[in-house]
């Protein structure tokens, strides 16, 4: 109970990663407590003697020996919280990437991408800074235990009347900390806001440069946000402040009382009370550093509450996209055909929806496929249910004439290169063999970007290009991936009309004549005599 902001959410992420490193934690903060202690009980005691005039010399070596038993054990305990912290947030940040990874592109309707990213980055740096604070605390608590355990020899009135003290006012903490992490949570709530408008303030960076009312307007909304997680997170700070102070005064209250009335209740105290009052105050000096480090606690508990809400959140559409633990493998595949295949896509509010299907198809290899229809008939939607971005609410779909019982698989994925239409282009070419790297060059001078761009070192030398340019190479790493299926997402739209010309009258005759099967979003009806095979969709229906 003592510890109750450590024993919730934020403890929970230390136990879950390695419980070895925390006893080791608690075991080193409990010998640096000892130590303190007894280099407290050292003192008083050589303090007694001097005022006797008798010889302190047996005292000075056992402080010495305490004094470098409390310096060693402090600076292990420290060294090793570093290193544990780090390997901590280390490992956790692993395991969200992870379950990010092994998700389905569903998982963005119910966390988005700039929620995500402030969890791994601020909210584990959080965790990590209050973690290391922790074992302060942890030492600061060690050393009020086994002083009060001290005092309890000196006078046991004194130190009954010092632990409830304590009690108090741990129990007034306890009641604010809880207001305090529901208020810092709302404002890290308000925080993934903010987030998302400085997100779309360096997207839409040159739209707000083009229009003042559109500036004023999106600044202003950017400010208010700001200001309400500002707002919220001072007067949860503000309250602990304030909180804080009443725990010190109550603290030299019982220091005081210590002075001033147990006199009163025991005739033997005052036989004592140099060294009751000494320790005292050392209690009070542990117990300050205590609550000056509690405010990181508080938040880091908020932040902690977040980053567990996220790794369940991830592990529930983790195991629903994963329901069938079955890892299939293909080779050399020839034919994908799609069953009965529907899917729903359900915005983020849930307040409206989307039918595909069903549909059922088949894609053969070394022929060329075109998908056509109006914006939002469901054509992106068909292509991420074919690359297993979205799991299929009913249906299936085969390989060669296999059940593909998990297409969310690296297995099913690793069929097809892509390049969609919100593509992103990676300068370093990962997951490229050497022999295919060979031949890059060659297909940079056939996309005709050889005085654009070149391949050194596994990567491109830039991809500051025109976006056009950008899908060209997009599309050259895909063929340089070597995959049975090719799958563009109106790859063609921001090519110039004379590189367009070239892609459907070479391009694809060539990705053709290298077995592939190619399968691609398209709107130039000029150009569909190339295809095998029209596939033409309207209101998730194909017709």
């Amino acid at each position: 109970m003592i510890i109750k902001p450590f024993r919730s959410s934020l403890l929970e992420i230390i136990q879950s990663e390695s419980r070895i490193e925390l006893r080791r934690m608690c075991l080193f903060s409990a010998l640096v407590g000892l130590s303190g202690a007894l280099i407290i009980a050292v003192l008083n005691q050589a303090a007694g003697h001097i005022i006797e005039n008798e010889s302190s010399t047996f005292e000075f070596f056992a402080f010495v020996f305490c004094l470098a038993f409390y310096l060693y054990f402090y600076q292990v305990n420290n060294r090793e919280s570093v290193q544990s912290t780090q390997g901590l947030i280390y490992r956790f940040r692993l395991n969200i990437i992870q379950l990010v990874l092994k998700s389905d592109l569903s998982v963005f309707k119910v966390i988005s991408k700039n929620e995500i990213q402030m969890r791994i980055t601020r909210d584990t740096q959080m965790v990590s800074q209050a973690i290391v604070t922790i074992v302060t605390i942890g030492q600061s608590t060690a050393i009020v235990f086994f002083a009060l355990i001290y005092l309890a020899t000196l006078s046991w009135i004194a130190s009954i009347l010092m632990l409830g003290f304590l009690l108090v006012t741990l129990s007034i903490f306890l009641q604010v900390e809880k207001k305090a992490t529901a208020e810092l949570k709302a404002s890290y709530i308000e925080d993934s806001k903010t987030f998302e408008f400085v997100a779309e303030f360096l997207s839409g960076f040159q739209e707000i440069k083009m229009s003042s009312k559109r500036a004023k307007g999106f600044i202003e909304d950017l400010v208010s946000s700001a200001k309400k997680s500002r707002e919220t997170r001072e007067v949860s700070l503000i309250t602990l402040g304030k909180t804080f102070s009443l725990l010190q005064i109550i603290l030299y209250i019982a220091v005081g009382m210590l002075i001033f009335v147990v006199p009163v209740l025991s005739d033997s105290f005052s036989d004592v009370v140099l060294k009751v009052a000494t320790t005292s105050l050392f209690m009070v000096g542990s117990f300050q550093s205590v609550f000056t480090s509690l405010p990181m606690i508080v938040q880091a508990e908020a932040s902690a509450k977040q980053l567990l809400s996220l790794k369940d959140t991830l592990e529930q559409t983790h195991n629903q996209a994963n329901s069938k633990n079955v890892e299939d493998q293909y080779v050399n595949a020839k034919r994908l055909t799609l069953h009965g295949i529907t899917y729903q896509h359900q915005s983020l509010e849930e307040k409206r929806h989307f039918d595909l299907g069903p549909i059922t198809t088949t894609f053969e290899a070394g022929k060329v496929y075109f998908i056509r229809g109006q914006n939002g008939s469901g054509k992106t939607t068909l292509i991420r249910v074919l690359l297993g971005l979205y799991a299929p609410t009913k249906g299936f779909i085969t390989v060669d004439d296999q059940l593909v019982n998990q297409p969310s698989s690296s297995a099913y994925r690793d069929l097809f290169a892509v390049v969609f239409s919100d593509f992103f282009l990676f300068k370093k070419l990962y997951g490229i063999s050497q022999e295919s790297l060979a031949e890059g060059q060659s297909l940079i001078e056939m996309f005709q970007l050889e005085d654009k761009v070149s391949i050194l070192d596994n990567q491109f030398d830039t991809i500051h290009l025109s976006t056009g340019q950008r899908k060209r190479l997009g599309l050259l790493e895909a063929l340089l991936e070597d995959k049975q299926f090719v799958v563009l997402d109106e790859w063609a739209a921001d090519q110039d009309p004379e590189f367009r010309k070239y892609f459907y009258q070479v391009l694809i005759p060539y990705i053709k004549a290298l077995g592939k099967t190619l399968i691609a979003i398209s709107h130039d009806d000029r150009y569909f005599d190339v295809a095998d095979e029209i596939i033409t969709i309207d209101q998730g229906q194909l017709i």
